[in-house]
């Protein structure tokens, strides 16, 4: 539930700051709605939602280390996953995946982070970080 409610803050806070202050299209082809200000400030997001869940809501117990590649896993594979379906949509040439959440991109929008996030994720806690210091 952790992961899921991380990848979804990520999704959350980088849709409204990009609406709001988003000048610099990152991926205009693939998804012309992205911007570095989104990324930018939903990686602060992210951040901002760890602390919560080491304090106010205490159910995260990681180190700093565990939290960073926590927050670079859902930063990148999450980000991934959304511009992978759109990318996908647009190979396709359809603007939605269906049309149960109006304004989205369909249903699929609300879970194409999570379905890239959570292997990585899984492969991450199970094996152990696949970095040597």
């Amino acid at each position: 539930m952790t992961l899921i409610f991380l990848v979804q803050v990520n999704d959350t806070v980088g849709y409204i700051f990009g609406k709001k202050i988003g000048k610099t299209h990152v991926f205009p082809k693939i998804s012309p709605g992205k911007t570095l200000e989104g990324y930018l400030c939903a990686g602060i997001g992210i951040i901002m939602a760890i602390i919560l869940l080491h304090t106010y809501i205490p159910v995260l117990h990681t180190s700093l280390l565990q939290d960073s590649v926590l927050l670079l896993t859902i930063l990148v594979a999450g980000n991934l996953g959304d511009l992978l379906f759109s990318s996908l949509k647009r190979n396709l040439e359809i603007k939605d995946f269906s049309e149960i959440l109006p304004g989205h991109g369909g249903i699929l929008d609300r879970f194409d982070s999570i379905l890239f996030s959570v292997p990585f994720c899984y492969i991450i806690v199970n094996y152990g970080l696949p970095i040597y210091l």
